[in-house]
């Protein structure tokens, strides 16, 4: 099957922490990825906490975009997933690691969707559901 999306989930640490306590930081970064890497976002969500940290996610017409950051340690988790174009998603993670510029980072990158399983394929493994 041709992938539905892509999906990065991304770790970085050695960040500013300034920047990882900073909710007009995060909300730039969203305005950035809007205007530079087309996404279409149609919602946004941001939560501070108290001493530090926060939460945020944009809701991408093609999917979702989330920050958490833990200042303390100079790291963040990002999750960034797309069923737009391959290059959009490139550019959106460009994006991030400028504006972030960690010393270090880890991203694993997921297709989406490669995993779909014909359903008489499926039915032969006679998983049961506990739901």
């Amino acid at each position: 099957m041709k992938t539905v999306g892509y999906h990065a989930i991304i770790e970085m640490e050695g960040i500013d922490r300034k920047k990882l306590d900073d909710i007009r930081f995060v909300k730039n970064l969203v305005k950035r990825l809007k205007v530079e890497a087309k996404f279409e976002i149609v919602g946004e969500k941001y939560h501070k906490f108290k001493p530090q940290g926060l939460t945020s996610v944009a809701l991408i017409a093609s999917s979702h975009f989330s920050v958490h950051t833990w200042p303390e340690h100079g790291y963040v988790a990002i999750d960034l997933y797309t069923c737009d174009r391959k290059s959009k998603f490139e550019k959106g993670i460009k994006i991030i690691l400028e504006e972030f510029k960690p010393k270090r980072f880890y991203i694993e990158i997921l297709k989406r969707g490669r995993f779909v399983i014909e359903r008489k394929k499926f039915e032969k493994l006679k998983i049961k559901s506990k739901i």
